[in-house]
């Protein structure tokens, strides 16, 4: 019940405000043999809204495997943009280096640094617990750090037990954000 009024309010939220929710579809890849254990993820289609209404209605999400990968493919107007010129503009606007992330890939190892109090530490079966919905609310963010905090959710949380992943864009002005749709769409694809 908790989830369901939470997803309401997101959603009323989204609508009053112009918002567009999409749900990030997980790439679709053959499924391995039982044996091989994927963790198999399924969780129900969304839609694209707007204070309109959905504009469409988005494929069911399918089964997915680790690891999800996607290269980012950058037009050279984004590349060459005025603000990655110099350090001075660049972090003005942006707070870090953006002509360095660019140009990172977007999956990267991170080192496990968790205790090793944590590391030992015996969590429930995955068959029982809920899946999660996992929101990431973003507003002129460069794409190279959303599509690595999008893979890294992807990558980094159990199959079992992700249910979705909405990404809100409130608004962003950044031209770059135009090419979201085309990026999800590989990552569809898988």
């Amino acid at each position: 019940l908790v989830w369901v009024v939470l997803a309401l309010a997101i959603s009323t939220f989204a609508v009053l405000h112009n918002l567009t929710l999409a749900p990030v579809p997980l790439p679709t890849r053959a499924p391995k043999p039982a044996a091989a254990n994927t963790g198999g993820l399924r969780a129900s289609s969304g839609a694209l809204v707007t204070a309109e209404g959905p504009l469409r209605e988005t494929p069911a999400w399918t089964v997915h495997s680790l690891p999800v990968e996607l290269d980012l493919r950058l037009t050279p107007e984004v590349l060459s943009q005025p603000d990655l010129r110099t350090h001075r503009a660049m972090f003005h606007r942006y707070g870090f280096n953006l002509n360095l992330s660019n140009h990172l890939p977007l999956l990267r190892k991170v080192p496990d640094l968790r205790s090793d109090a944590c590391k030992r530490r015996q969590w429930p079966a995955a068959a029982g617990l809920p899946k999660a919905s996992v929101i990431i609310i973003f507003y002129n963010e460069p794409l190279s750090t959303l599509l690595r905090n999008l893979l890294g959710v992807l990558n980094r949380s159990p199959p079992e037990l992700l249910g979705e992943v909405l990404l809100i864009d409130d608004h962003s002005k950044l031209d770059e954000l135009s090419l979201l749709e085309t990026h999800l769409e590989r990552l569809r694809a898988g």
